[in-house]
């Protein structure tokens, strides 16, 4: 390994790399009745100046550095000061709706946003008709003096009429373009657009899977990607309307290409009544469902998980609920959402207990969406929103941003020399290679001093896990290893011990 003297280098090196810590974008939480949280710590933590009232998923962006931009309800518009961004008021959506506002970016140009809004019938108690459209506006955060605001004569476009409330944005495989997904009203078929540098244009429908019906909640759920773009999850809330109650029909699984925007593979997780929420893990091997089942395997729970590398992924069905008694006295009995969080935590909403009353300032955190069955760890956590109170849906993101995170992955969370540091091995003999976590990790330069301060070696790295380093130059003996990152420098110790004496 070469030794190099022009440290201009390194800016170079950071100046054409991908963009690092996206997930910040889903940094801060505008969700419910003005409840708000913030991932700009370790930990979420409350904050209290949102304006926005919604029981409906919201749309709420910030910046890659985590900085708010704006968040919306469907209905309105806000910017990071918390008032009404200009011609950010009556917009064509409804609050109520599932998905009462989705945000993507213009791959034209890095200050736009699309902000789509879903607006739905009226609810009138005894017709079983209903059906929803979804409109969208542009947000061009150069307007209003850098604090955003509308396009008049981009705001309120009718895309499509007649589908459901359920969408959701998946990057294309160029890496630069998006995919839009929604569900027809009456049929099984998805309308697919795509979003590219010269806007919006309708691409082609996909029928595939159950038909979703007019009435009173198949409108409502969830359709989620998984976060590495290969399969779409979508939630089905049956409704008899002779019954006027709950019925079974089946959660369902897509294969995605991202490269021509197809559905095909549908794959039958099984009957399930009261389905809401849905959410693939980081790594998107495991897949969790808000739903009802009376039969089979951890049958009466509300929160399954199934495990999609498995041959046959209904038979690894696992109840996370009932059995766990951290969970057990906020057991509800309707709607809750899931949403995947920057610190690579699996979040969920909404009547987590009997009453709006009792379950206004409580989310149920998955600690560990990775792992299989009670691995995943399943807890509630309160919050002090004081007046403020959580709604059924938590804010929509594309998933991709959260792809293969874990909690020690937390972007906010301190690069420390025991969880980000890795010395491989150590004691080590004859070569060493230095591995960063993906987070932390930045082109750095690494010397090594021996106990005297006298500088052994220095190396330029810029890669995660370092090519092999030569220690044989080095007798037994201690040795301090010193990172240099460009804003951050890590210190580790190293022992040489003598090689094996070979027979």
């Amino acid at each position: 390994m070469k030794l190099l003297h022009f440290p201009y280098l390194i800016l170079l090196l950071l100046l054409n790399s991908p963009v690092l810590f996206s997930q910040k974008q889903a940094n801060n939480w505008y969700f419910g009745n003005q409840a708000a949280i913030t991932f700009s710590q370790n930990a979420p933590q409350p904050i209290y100046t949102s304006r926005a009232n919604s029981i409906g998923a919201t749309a709420s962006v910030s910046d890659s550095n985590g900085n708010l931009l704006f968040y919306s309800n469907g209905e309105s518009l806000w910017n990071a000061n918390h008032e009404i961004m200009l011609n950010g008021d009556s917009l064509t959506g409804s609050k109520d709706a599932t998905n009462a506002a989705y945000s993507v970016p213009n791959p034209q140009n890095a200050q736009e946003y699309y902000l789509f809004t879903i607006q739905t019938d009226p609810y009138v108690n005894v017709q079983d008709f209903r059906k929803a459209a979804v409109y969208y506006s542009v947000i061009n955060m150069n307007m209003d003096h850098g604090r955003g605001g509308i396009d008049k004569n981009r705001k309120n476009i009718l895309l499509r009429d007649s589908v459901t409330e359920k969408i959701a944005a998946v990057p294309h495989n160029n890496g630069r373009d998006f995919w839009l997904l929604m569900h027809e009203i009456g049929n099984n078929n998805f309308p697919v657009y795509k979003i590219t540098s010269t806007g919006i244009s309708f691409s082609h429908s996909t029928p595939i899977g159950s038909p979703h019906i007019y009435n009173l909640t198949e409108l409502q759920g969830h359709m989620k990607a998984s976060p590495d773009n290969s399969k779409l999850a979508v939630t089905l809330r049956a409704y008899n309307p002779k019954t006027q109650s709950p019925a079974s029909a089946p959660f369902e699984i897509f294969d995605f290409d991202n490269a021509s925007g197809t559905l095909s593979n549908v794959q039958n997780l099984g009957y399930y009544s009261l389905q809401y929420g849905v959410s693939f893990s980081p790594n998107s091997e495991l897949v969790y469902l808000h739903g009802f089942t009376e039969t089979g395997v951890n049958a009466g729970d509300l929160l399954y998980q199934f495990n999609l590398n498995a041959s046959d992924p209904q038979s690894t069905r696992k109840g996370l609920l009932r059995t766990n008694s951290q969970a057990q006295d906020y057991f509800g009995l309707a709607n809750f959402s899931l949403q995947l969080g920057p610190d690579g935590r699996l979040y969920g909403a909404g009547n987590l207990k009997q009453t709006s009353e009792q379950a206004r300032n409580i989310l149920l955190v998955i600690n560990q969406p990775n792992e299989t069955g009670q691995a995943s760890n399943v807890e509630i956590v309160s919050f002090d929103w004081e007046e403020q109170r959580i709604g059924i849906d938590l804010p929509n993101f594309i998933q991709s941003i959260f792809e293969d995170l874990k909690p020690t992955d937390n972007p906010n969370a301190p690069c420390l020399e025991e969880s980000s540091l890795f010395l491989k091995p150590n004691p080590a003999k004859g070569s060493l290679q230095v591995e960063l976590t993906s987070r932390c990790f930045k082109p750095y330069y690494l010397t090594i001093y021996n106990v005297s301060g006298q500088t052994l070696g220095k190396y330029f790295i810029n890669t995660r896990e370092s090519p092999k380093i030569d220690l044989n130059h080095l007798a037994p003996g201690l040795y301090m290893l010193i990172i240099e990152l460009p804003e951050q420098r890590m210190v580790k110790k190293l022992l040489k011990i003598d090689p094996e004496t070979e027979n």
